[in-house]
């Protein structure tokens, strides 16, 4: 089976900065294009800014009453940007509409998907909704971003301007950033896909017959990944914590379906057959099996989700730009 796409980590947007880089812009008026961009990448920078500043609280923070106040404080920094946008007179309107619909789509994630990931922080409680949420963001800012991007390019070559990339401490630290969440929710993708399928699996054990449970034991291994279609995750700058214990688990279920839950499928047969023969001990085998599965999934889940924090806290920068 094939990793998901790039997926996505929750809140990978407003980066890739584009800045004015020219003579220095000291008017108070937006009669020529070089003050006008200036004061457009002025908004964008206060909502980059903004953005950096909830990325960073929710990497580092277990306080969520901090980290919704702190998304609250991005949703009003937007729709002040949008305020202004539209308030001043525009020296190009193309760039202008641009710009609104860029705050607009922004605003919009933050309002409505943000606020729903926020339902549940929990890296170990990942649903399927929440996974649609994340791939959905992704490709809304990336199309929100290449429009933007292509808005003030045109921008500059129509009013001969140069647009250099933004270099800032601010623009290095949200580049990293992003690259960071690329790696991990590429991982946290996979992860999430083979728990899924192995809950799907326990889910109503007892009342499965024999054909029920051999058919959810091929979809179990149906959702296996092959060792070589994860060896590309194998490391994000020489820190292979989550590429391993992704294999970890991966490996474990592989076991379990192949061999450890066999006591499981014995008993299942002898439900459908009648046989009685050393019952006891089979049952025996049969708890001892689903006993020995849960506490190892337990001790995994918290495993995991001490990892994932742990890598996330060690490569998301610490300081603002």
């Amino acid at each position: 089976m094939k990793l998901p796409k790039k997926s996505i980590f929750k809140l990978s947007y407003l980066f890739v900065l584009l800045v004015f880089m020219a003579n220095d812009v000291r008017a108070q008026n937006f009669n020529d294009a070089k003050s006008y961009l200036t004061f457009i990448d002025g908004q964008n920078e206060k909502v980059v800014t903004s953005v950096w500043d909830y990325m960073r609280l929710y990497t580092f923070s277990k306080d969520d009453i901090a980290i919704k106040g702190k998304r609250k404080k991005l949703e009003n920094t937007i729709r002040n940007s949008i305020t202004k946008v539209k308030k001043v007179k525009a020296f190009d309107s193309d760039l202008k509409l641009a710009m609104i619909n860029y705050l607009e789509g922004n605003q919009a994630i933050v309002k409505e998907d943000l606020l729903a990931l926020l339902k549940n922080k929990d890296v170990s409680k990942v649903t399927t909704n929440q996974l649609q949420i994340l791939q959905n963001i992704r490709k809304t800012v990336y199309k929100l971003r290449a429009d933007y991007n292509d808005a003030v390019a045109v921008y500059g070559n129509k009013h001969d301007l140069i647009i250099k990339e933004n270099t800032s401490e601010l623009a290095l630290n949200m580049k990293q950033t992003i690259m960071v969440y690329d790696y991990y929710n590429e991982l946290q993708l996979a992860f999430s896909s083979l728990q899924q399928a192995e809950r799907n699996f326990w889910q109503g054990l007892n009342e499965k017959d024999i054909t029920s449970y051999r058919n959810d034991v091929e979809n179990l291994k149906s959702k296996l990944y092959d060792t070589t279609q994860l060896d590309k995750f194998n490391s994000y700058s020489t820190d292979d914590s989550l590429y391993k214990a992704l294999v970890k688990y991966n490996e474990k279920l592989n076991t379990q379906v192949t061999v450890g839950l066999k006591p499981i499928e014995v008993i299942k047969e002898d439900a459908q057959t009648g046989s009685r023969e050393n019952i006891m001990t089979k049952t025996d085998a049969y708890n001892t099996a689903i006993h020995e599965a849960n506490v190892w999934r337990k001790t995994f889940y918290k495993e995991w989700r001490e990892i994932s924090a742990n890598f996330l806290q060690t490569h998301v920068p610490h300081r603002a730009g």
